[in-house]
């Protein structure tokens, strides 16, 4: 994950056998955890939400916003968002 100072974050998707970068996609927050593949085919993301210096440290957590978003795997765009 790339972070964006004071923005949404982006992932890189990456050919599994190389790692060489092929897209980028938003993550629709700030902050992004591990990501986990569904049962279903999409790609889920955990953002965190809070923002964070370009030193890496959190600040203003009292106005975290947390979400869970889900992602189509074949072209990064966003399926549901809560």
């Amino acid at each position: 994950m790339s972070h964006r100072h004071h923005g949404a974050c982006e992932g890189s998707v990456r050919d599994r056998r190389t790692l060489q970068k092929l897209d980028e996609w938003d993550t629709h927050g700030i902050d992004p955890h591990p990501l986990a593949l569904d049962a279903a085919g999409p790609l889920i993301v955990a953002n965190g939400g809070a923002p964070r210096t370009l030193a890496d440290q959190k600040y203003d957590l009292q106005h975290m916003e947390s979400s869970l978003v889900r992602l189509d795997t074949a072209s990064g765009s966003l399926l549901e968002f809560g």
